[in-house]
């Protein structure tokens, strides 16, 4: 398998990584009454999330693909 398709399965499995993380925190938080949603962040190598939340006071959740 060549490098660049290497690349593309790590970093797509990454981000879906990063999904399951934060949908499962946000269920955490619903499941204790709070409705609050990570906020998205972009930049050139990828992208982070801040959540503020009741059961996470402050969390964060980034991929960088460098």
């Amino acid at each position: 398998m060549k490098i660049k398709k290497k690349q593309d399965l790590v970093k797509k499995w990454f981000i879906k990584l990063q999904n399951i993380i934060c949908e499962n925190i946000e269920l955490l938080e619903k499941e204790y009454g709070s409705n609050k949603k990570f906020k998205k962040n972009k930049w050139k190598y990828g992208e982070f999330r801040i959540i503020k939340g009741e059961v996470i006071e402050k969390g964060g959740v980034a991929f960088s693909n460098v």
